[in-house]
């Protein structure tokens, strides 16, 4: 969701951005929703699979996912239909996959970095990211100033939030020497569109034989 919710931002308040993994790994599937509010939530196709940790020790979410495709899809109720970009997931890690989707589809300049920490209870401790784009016309000397701030973080972002980096700090990272200025500010939430109604009447379109 972490991911999905830096795609959604900046976006207008009801349009939303649908993160779906369809993969031929042991999860399944992975299906992530956010809107311009900040509102989010997710699912995995299948939420019981244990794997083994990687060489990292950390979760192996390349081999949970394996192959197969990655779709994201964008959509307002305003539009007569949504934008849908497909690409090949690559790697299987979701950030690596999502910067690589942004820069084949939607030929975004972008520098995308996310990740969750799981403890031993297999809670999650601390999840965080950010996501920087370039604007048409940016200066050479700006994209080389955010690629040196970038390869000096020498931390990924749940290391620099475990270390005790606010969000903001982290921006005047990643911005150094650019004068960042905030221009709004949000806080994401968890949010399900499902109701009893909205079931009951899906379920009464099913035949009794299926």
């Amino acid at each position: 969701e972490i991911r999905c919710l830096l795609l959604s931002t900046g976006k207008k308040d009801r349009e939303t951005v649908n993160i779906e993994f369809r993969c031929s790994g042991p999860i399944k599937s992975i299906v992530a929703i956010a809107n311009g509010l900040g509102e989010a939530r997710g699912y995995v196709g299948d939420p019981k699979v244990v794997l083994p940790p990687n060489a990292d020790g950390k979760l192996d979410v390349g081999k949970a996912v394996g192959k197969g495709i990655l779709a994201v899809i964008r959509n307002h109720p305003f539009w007569k239909q949504p934008y849908t970009g497909l690409v090949a997931i690559s790697s299987g890690e979701v950030a690596e996959d999502i910067a690589q989707y942004l820069a084949d589809s939607e030929q975004t300049p972008s520098a995308l970095g996310a990740g969750v920490y799981v403890n031993r209870s297999g809670l999650v401790e601390v999840a965080g990211g950010y996501l920087v784009e370039l604007l048409p016309g940016c200066e050479e000397s700006t994209i080389e100033l955010v690629e040196r701030n970038i390869a000096e973080l020498g931390m990924t972002p749940t290391q620099l939030f475990q270390a005790g980096f606010s969000a903001e700090e982290i921006v005047e990272k990643l911005m150094r020497d650019l004068n960042p200025m905030a221009l709004t500010t949000s806080a994401p939430r968890y949010k399900c569109t499902c109701a009893i109604d909205r079931v009951k009447r899906t379920i009464a379109l099913i035949k009794l034989d299926e």
